[in-house]
């Protein structure tokens, strides 16, 4: 709906083509991809993105009573290693603090390889200007 929004501007491409890449790079699971999506739209209070986030789990494996759980707390559900450490980044980014999300990222890039972690910084915000954009469509005052 955000893309179709955007009608004929240039920015209604580009951002097509940055979700699809995104979607489609091998370098993070749909699973985690779903995950950061749903965080941030919880984060927000994007009924519709964490709608569409949630579908993504559901189609990973993730039960409804899972994903809540992980929403509610930012872990648990069974949660891999890099899941666990990636949630609470993401509800992180949510608040725009930049010198706690800088030392969120050197924290992560002390655990893990840094390939990884550029992927989850970009999906962390690809996902929040998505749903910050989708918030304009939601008629609700």
């Amino acid at each position: 709906p955000l893309v179709r929004a955007l009608g004929e501007s240039p920015a209604a491409s580009i951002l097509n083509g940055l979700l699809e890449l995104a979607w489609a790079s091998p370098a993070s699971t749909r699973r985690l991809k779903g995950l950061v999506f749903a965080v941030v739209a919880r984060g927000l209070g994007c009924g519709h993105c964490e709608g569409k986030a949630r579908l993504v789990l559901e189609s990973e494996g993730l039960g409804a009573s899972e994903t809540e759980q992980i929403l509610a707390n930012l872990g648990g559900g069974g949660l891999d290693s890099f899941e666990s450490l990636i949630v609470p980044f993401a509800r992180d980014t949510v608040r725009y603090q930049n010198k706690a999300i800088h030392a969120a990222i050197r924290r992560l890039r002390q655990r893990c390889e840094p390939g990884p972690v550029l992927e989850a910084i970009g999906l962390a915000s690809l996902a929040n200007m998505v749903v910050r954009l989708d918030l304009l469509l939601d008629p609700a005052p």
